[in-house]
């Protein structure tokens, strides 16, 4: 109740406030009895803490000094403020908070009673008077000076106007001062003035104040000013100035006309603050949320802006295979491409939509509540049909960045559900892929963080397990082999097939855990097996230099001649520049490479001759049903006719029944695999 609940209910039951809350320059508590249990960023930031945990559950006299400057103890004074509000209903005072460091400072404080969820809170907001306390305190000084001064010297005129020096030299310290005349002919300036121009007194006084104007300022904004003081109203905003020496500054400014006893304007008086180091900081937190190649806001600042809009209409794009235009031409010319595709997308892009650049080659849309849901798709859909039909050129070269693109309205998860979509995108024809009734999707979400926690918690308590299944010969001569498999054991003890939890678990990012446990098992427990054995890798397992460094050290310890690797077949495993160099690694320490599930996805002949591997295994869609259907038999005939031809060892997988056994024999094949043969059995 504490904690989320409030925060929902708040946020929840005053939804038309929330944006305050969130937004507020000032501070924003909520008490519960005598404690805060919740607050927004600013009051986090005022007080120097790490985090809004900090203030939960905090009393005010915890952020205090021990005493008030009144002498009463913070605690006593605070319980009986308190107890006050909650019998009165508000209350307005005077503070003196500090931050987690021990730095003092003031704050104005408005306690209002509320009710969430039928109890009595207290809502309560600071204003921060630490200046205006030191202005008031400077000016007690002042006042008791003159008074002395009246005192003592009968108000003397003299020690008046040293009075008045005295103000004007604090200001003078703390501000950069000038006054012009009527015209705005700089008359006076101070020495802070100087000090930030970089000019002298004398280069100053007498010209126009547009001495220092920078050109980045509009014009606008200086025919807002001049029109406002001479109207003889107070200005005041925030102006980008330019130095002797071109560099450029900033400073918070407020213009005052003086007026004579007739009420016409005598002269103007400008205070200003300089406000450069502060807006630098504000100008490099702001480039942390753009991409530097594009200069597109980045992933953080869609996170952000995801926050604060209420509508939700978000896309993502990726472009299809961009990662191999980047291996083969070079990451310098997908740089060029990246620039010009999102300059293209930049122009084309409607109303009420913003473009980013999240990261690579995938791009994000959000839409506003403007822009309606079949428009936004309509848009997206058009963007994919332009990516077709535009082609990029550079130098003697054409090429085209062909679009996907996932489509999620969803209010809740909606970074995640657009992911998912654009996941889904890779199987549809057109491209596009629209969550329009979430609810299968939040499903499938939900079972993926379920199976996720089943995999930590399998690891952690090392209910992973390798079962092993027969590769047996079909012809005189051949050595035995085996085939490493893993499997889950559930907390009830029931196996679990990878089928359940291998995809996922290489979105968890959990897989490399699996695969070295795998590896090492296999090598341990299989070592001694009168034969070879082989360990299925995938491409995400050559591309992770942990997991190679376990395959290689376990082949220093074992005769890497009773190894066979069986790599699993994937689209575009051929443009994998570290597959090749994996294979040629293994076979040259004496080990043999197989292609697994030949036949599947992106198979072709051509690269199982670039990839240089030992074995075929003949994918079991192409033998389970080969004793029914003739097509298949005669593919598979064509698999085995070209292995032959090159050297190669065939395996055919699924071999179920004594017809199918007999028909892969006929064939020629060398192994067979299969439950007919040889069910998976643990270690």
């Amino acid at each position: 109740y504490l904690g989320g609940l409030l925060e929902k209910l708040f946020l929840e039951n005053f939804a038309s406030y929330k944006t305050i809350f969130e937004n507020s320059l000032d501070p924003i508590l909520i008490m519960d009895g005598d404690k805060f249990i919740l607050c927004n960023h600013v009051a986090v930031e005022y007080l120097k803490l790490d985090s809004k945990e900090h203030l939960f559950n905090t009393h005010p006299a915890e952020i205090s000094p021990e005493f008030q400057p009144c002498g009463t103890p913070s605690k006593e004074k605070a319980d009986e403020i308190i107890k006050r509000v909650y019998q009165t209903g508000k209350e307005r005072f005077n503070w003196l908070h500090q931050t987690k460091a021990g730095e003092p400072f003031w704050v104005d404080i408005s306690i209002i009673k509320i009710k969430i969820a039928g109890k009595d809170h207290l809502y309560v907001t600071w204003h921060d008077i630490s200046k205006q306390k030191q202005a008031e305190d400077e000016l007690r000084r002042m006042n008791l000076n003159l008074n002395s001064a009246i005192e003592d010297r009968n108000r003397d005129l003299l020690n008046s106007v040293k009075l008045l020096e005295e103000y004007k030299k604090a200001i003078d310290e703390s501000s950069i001062v000038s006054k012009t005349d009527p015209k705005g002919i700089i008359t006076y300036v101070n020495k802070a003035f100087l000090d930030i121009s970089g000019y002298t007194e004398d280069e100053l006084v007498g010209k126009p104040h547009n001495i220092i104007r920078h050109p980045d300022m509009p014009k606008a904004a200086f025919k807002d000013l001049w029109e406002t003081i001479q109207n003889k109203q107070v200005w005041k905003g925030v102006v980008k100035n330019r130095k002797k020496n071109g560099d450029s500054y900033y400073v918070q400014s407020t213009i005052c006309p003086i007026l004579s006893k007739s009420g016409e304007i005598k002269e103007y008086i400008a205070i200003r603050i300089d406000i450069t180091e502060i807006y630098n900081k504000e100008k490099i937190i702001n480039q942390q949320r753009r991409d530097d190649l594009t200069n597109l806001p980045n992933r953080l600042q869609l996170i952000e802006d995801l926050k604060k809009n209420s509508e939700k209409k978000l896309a993502l794009l990726n472009i299809d295979r961009f990662r191999d235009l980047n291996d083969t031409y070079g990451h310098e010319l997908g740089d060029k491409l990246l620039k010009r595709f999102a300059k293209q997308l930049q122009n084309r892009m409607p109303e009420n939509t913003k473009l980013y650049r999240l990261y690579g080659d995938e791009f994000g849309i959000l839409g506003t509540k403007k822009i309606d849901e079949d428009d936004f798709v309509q848009f997206c859909s058009e963007t994919i049909k332009f990516s077709r039909h535009k082609s990029f050129s550079y130098k003697d070269y054409e090429f085209e960045l062909p679009l996907r693109v996932g489509i999620t309205f969803d209010k809740e998860s909606t970074l995640i559900q657009a992911e998912i979509a654009i996941t889904q995108a890779r199987n549809e024809s057109n491209g596009l892929f629209v969550i329009t009734k979430d609810s299968q999707y939040k499903e499938k979400l939900k079972n993926n963080i379920l199976w996720t926690q089943k995999i930590r918690s399998a690891l952690k308590e090392k209910r992973f397990a390798v079962f092993t299944q027969g590769i047996y010969p079909l012809k005189v001569g051949l050595p035995r082999k085996c085939e490493s498999l893993v499997r889950m054991i559930d907390e009830d003890g029931k196996i679990i097939s990878p089928f359940f939890f291998l995809d996922i678990a290489k979105k968890s990012r959990l897989y490399p855990e699996i695969s070295k446990f795998v590896i090492n098992e296999s090598f341990e427990k299989l070592q001694n097996f009168d034969g070879q054995f082989s360990v299925n890798i995938t491409i995400d397992d050559i591309l992770n230099q942990n997991t190679v460094n376990t395959i290689l050290n376990q082949l220093k310890m074992c005769n890497a001649r009773n190894v066979v690797f069986e790599l699993v077949e994937s689209e575009g495993i051929e443009n994998f520049s570290e597959v090749s160099e994996f294979i040629k690694t293994v076979k040259d320490l004496g080990c043999e490479v197989a292609i697994d599930d030949f036949g599947t996805g992106y198979s072709n002949f051509e690269y199982i001759i670039k990839l240089d591997v030992d074995i075929v295994k003949v994918d079991g869609s192409l033998i389970k049903n080969i004793h029914k259907e003739k097509h298949l038999r005669g593919t598979a005939q064509a698999i085995v006719t070209f292995a032959k031809s090159i050297g190669l060892k065939t395996v055919a997988e699924f071999v179920h029944n004594q017809e199918v056994l007999d028909i892969v024999k006929e064939l020629g094949f060398d192994y067979a695999q299969g439950f007919h043969l040889d069910e998976p059995s643990r270690i």
